[in-house]
């Protein structure tokens, strides 16, 4: 059964939010484990903080584990602030161009970049009774009213979505009615308060929000494949590498991947 929802991450719409987790318990019993002194340092996109929170609050094994500073915002953002030195052990990135971007610069490996998770996109409502799903997508464009969805030129969900819309031939009739935010998060708060009468979201997002409504489901060939990539990177202490590679990896975070909604990238 699918978690419930309490509620939309408040994250900061135009600044990262960090967040320090003191972890409770972790993992396998068969690695060597971090002293307790050790740091983590994890960049998480924004719409995958909720799940990677949750993976760590679960983590419920007595033996020594390192503190976590988990480090969540936009892709983007994430990605400048590594180029720019902040220091990070791994980084799970909403696109694949952002994970990319630090391996031409020399940041990470390619051996050490793995995609891991994948979504589609919906288009999303406030909820009403009397409203019901339509029978295309494409019904967007002559629904009335504005269109909430992260910025295209740095929010990846954003940039799927202009991207499907493209193909369709339809971006150019809709762009007008466009309201780009700094973040998903924020484009579906727009919505659940009636600011904009519909949205473009990742479905993980809408199916676990009671205040949205799904209308319609994007398909998947329009844009290129929704992947989220987790990045290792070559100075991350090998204890320490081996205890997030396991925690955000394993079996039980996996299960935890699915109840979320995501769907798992097969990798074989």
């Amino acid at each position: 059964m699918m978690p419930s929802r309490r509620g939309t991450r408040k994250l900061h719409r135009r600044t990262q939010a960090l967040l320090v987790i003191a972890l409770l318990p972790g993992l396998s019993q068969c690695r060597e484990k971090p002293p307790e002194s050790a740091l983590a340092h994890l960049f998480v996109a924004a719409s995958a903080a909720e799940v990677v929170e949750t993976i760590l609050e679960r983590d419920s094994d007595p033996s020594p584990r390192p503190e976590v500073r988990m480090n969540v915002a936009a892709s983007s953002t994430l990605a400048r602030q590594i180029a720019q030195g902040a220091p990070v052990d791994a980084f799970l990135s909403a696109h694949p161009e952002w994970s990319d971007s630090l391996i031409r610069e020399g940041l990470a490996r390619q051996e050490l970049s793995q995609p891991l998770l994948s979504d589609s996109l919906v288009i999303v409502a406030p909820p009403s009774p009397s409203r019901r799903p339509w029978n295309e997508w494409t019904e967007l464009a002559d629904a009335h009213g504005y269109v909430a969805l992260g910025d295209p030129e740095h929010v990846p969900v954003g940039t799927y979505a202009r991207q499907a819309l493209q193909e369709a031939g339809l971006w150019e009739q809709l762009r007008r009615r466009v309201i780009a935010t700094p973040d998903d998060t924020a484009a579906r708060v727009r919505v659940q308060r009636g600011e904009s009468e519909w949205g473009i979201t990742y479905r993980h997002e809408a199916l676990r929000d009671e205040r949205l409504q799904v209308v319609a489901e994007i398909p998947s060939d329009l844009h290129p494949p929704i992947r989220y990539t987790l990045t290792w990177f070559p100075k991350t202490d090998s204890t320490v590498g081996e205890w997030l590679r396991s925690t955000l990896t394993g079996s039980r975070a996996r299960d935890t991947y699915r109840d979320f909604g995501f769907s798992l990238v097969d990798t074989h």
